[in-house]
């Protein structure tokens, strides 16, 4: 082959492992579920909304973090006391339960290590969201039982 035909052969290839890196990022990106813009309290943040199963019983879970403004909203098809744990978590967390757009129970630095990661945790009440933000959040903005919880674009 001639140095010519190399660099053609070169520069295809780097075009196609672009153009799959860039593929693979999206389809990640997508993976991870729409960013939407909502406001707790007097808290605005973007929340990862997950819905179907699958997701929902990922989560978090191996991730090494979360921005400081941003959460993930599950949002389940009926009101129940909807139980979560911190199995394979890497950081501490505020849970937040939402009936009807609101507050109904907090959860406040739910430890990821050792056998509190595996303990479930229940409200008292029922809903049909469940919101996880970075612990210390809740305290932070004063986020308390009873404050709305207002989103845009979010569909069950």
């Amino acid at each position: 082959m001639s140095m010519k035909e190399n660099k053609k052969i070169l520069i295809w290839f780097f075009i196609v492992f672009f153009l799959m890196s860039a593929s693979l990022f999206y389809w990640q990106k997508k993976q991870e579920g729409e960013g939407e813009v909502m406001e707790i309290g007097n808290r605005k943040m973007k929340v990862e909304v997950v819905a179907d199963v699958a997701r929902q019983e990922k989560g978090l879970s191996e991730r090494n973090s979360l921005c400081s403004d941003c959460g993930m909203l599950f949002i389940f098809p009926e009101k129940k006391r909807q139980g979560f744990w911190m199995k394979n978590m890497n950081f501490n967390l505020d849970i937040l339960w939402v009936a009807d757009g609101k507050v109904v129970y907090i959860a406040k630095n739910v430890d990821h290590l050792g056998d509190e990661a595996l303990r479930i945790i229940e409200p008292n009440s029922p809903a049909d969201m469940v919101l996880e933000v970075n612990a210390g959040f809740c305290d932070k903005y004063n986020i308390k039982v009873g404050d709305n919880l207002e989103k845009n674009k979010i569909s069950r």
